[in-house]
């Protein structure tokens, strides 16, 4: 899912969980959108969020200005767990992988429990 962090985006809505049946995710400023997103840096079709057997990636439209982890993108881009995602110049989300964040806690908690005495 995607974690808003940051944002005006209107939250009397509960669609900032990302996609859900396999239906791509659309922010933009007009019409119907999966999240609806206000301001000035907002193009009307912003972005694409799409899950392919459980590949994640955003896809800005019509150049719009979107970022991941700093980086403006210009082509779909495969989102990992804790990608940082900003859309125009205010609208700050996390990626959230549940599957990925497992493993990565499960694979912490085994070099712990393997390394009891160094520091994390």
């Amino acid at each position: 899912g995607v974690t808003i962090l940051g944002s005006n985006v209107d939250e009397s809505t509960d669609e900032e969980e990302g996609e859900e049946g396999g239906q791509p995710r659309q922010g933009g400023a007009q019409g119907q959108h999966s999240i609806p997103l206000v301001g000035t840096s907002i193009a009307p079709q912003h972005c694409r969020i799409t899950n392919e057997e459980g590949q994640v990636t955003l896809s800005a439209i019509e150049g719009a200005l979107t970022y991941v982890n700093g980086k403006r993108i210009s082509e779909p881009t495969l989102l990992r767990q804790g990608h940082r995602i900003v859309v125009g110049s205010s609208h700050v989300f996390r990626f959230n992988d549940p599957v990925e964040a497992a493993r990565l806690r499960k694979e912490r908690e085994e070099y712990i429990a393997a390394h009891p005495n160094e520091a994390l």
